[in-house]
């Protein structure tokens, strides 16, 4: 038996989750059983428990496990899963997140199970803590910086640079030779610096549209706010790309000009070569989390309702405390 975070059901306040325990779950043949050393709590978290995204992500039945990030250790391994061992440090995005399949949770568990095709080899310089932080956030930010077909010396715009996600990008675009204006709070400017953000706007006191030069290759955004779509349209060159994670409802309502690109993301956590792709950087010291708080695993459940985090950095669970 283990320790899991459980939902009843949808909750907009959060009030149905709680932890319980429950059955070790069983690795299918080309699955494998870990013991979750440390996860993380990301917005998206929130938004499924609370039924924001079921229409494109139902939960497929109730009561159901819960959580996306993790870093473990291999505890048990399928029949048919060659690549890793019992032993080996791993850190994943559990969930299928793909259009038409079930969403898959379980990370705010003692132990989960997933295919092994979705684990990647934990960086090694990171703690598990560390490590926790990042899957959700590099895969996003990894596969949305594809679509952008970033290149070195090229343009990049990250509207909400503070963020898990942004933060990511900001490094990722960096690491790749690009050049990076983001856009953040007063308070996050120093940190985004330190990120080797060429260019930082501070939006409590100019407004990005109004200050930016018009000539970004790509816009990545992390925020989804009001006139997104329209500013960004302005400010990139003709033939450029526009990533969203967070413009629903008026990215479906805008024209685009400029044989301009656009699209909405919605992260692949089967793609493993982000992951991959990460734990290189991590390990040349080019890729960080920023943690705001950590939580022992007993309080799980208080710090999922707390809602803490986001622009201050990520909320994460040591289950080893």
């Amino acid at each position: 038996m283990m320790k899991a975070l459980v939902i009843e059901d949808y909750s907009m306040n959060l009030s149905k989750i709680a932890l319980k325990t429950v059955e070790v779950p069983k690795p299918k043949d080309d699955e494998v059983l870990v013991k979750v050393l440390a996860t993380a709590i990301n917005p998206i978290d929130r938004a499924v428990m609370k039924g924001f995204l079921k229409d494109s992500y139902t939960i497929p039945e109730f009561p159901s496990l819960t959580g996306f990030d993790m870093a473990a250790v291999v505890v048990e391994t399928g029949a048919r899963e060659k690549r890793l061992k019992i032993g080996d440090a791993v850190w994943a995005a559990l969930p299928t997140m793909k259009r038409g399949e079930p969403l898959i949770m379980g990370a705010f568990a003692e132990y989960a199970v997933l295919p092994g095709s979705k684990c990647g080899m934990a960086p090694s310089n990171l703690s598990p803590v560390e490590a926790a932080a990042l899957p959700v956030a590099v895969l996003t930010s990894g596969q949305a910086l594809e679509l952008c077909r970033l290149e070195k010396g090229q343009r990049l715009l990250v509207l909400g640079g503070s963020s898990s996600t942004g933060s990511a990008a900001i490094q990722i675009a960096k690491a790749k030779g690009a050049h990076v204006t983001a856009t953040c709070s007063t308070r996050s400017a120093e940190y985004l610096r330190s990120l080797k953000a060429d260019v930082v706007v501070d939006y409590k006191r100019s407004r990005w549209a109004d200050v930016v030069q018009d000539d970004f290759d790509a816009v990545y955004d992390c925020v989804g706010e009001k006139g997104v779509c329209a500013n960004a349209n302005k400010v990139l060159k003709k033939g450029g790309r526009f990533v969203s994670i967070a413009a629903f409802q008026e990215f479906w309502g805008h024209r685009w000009e400029r044989e301009v690109a656009a699209h909405i993301l919605t992260m692949d956590s089967t793609n493993r070569a982000s992951l991959d792709a990460a734990k290189d950087l991590a390990e040349a010291g080019r890729l960080k989390a920023r943690i705001a708080e950590e939580h022992p695993f007993g309080k799980i459940a208080e710090a999922v309702r707390e809602e803490g985090g986001s622009s201050s950095g990520k909320v994460v669970v040591n289950m080893m405390s």
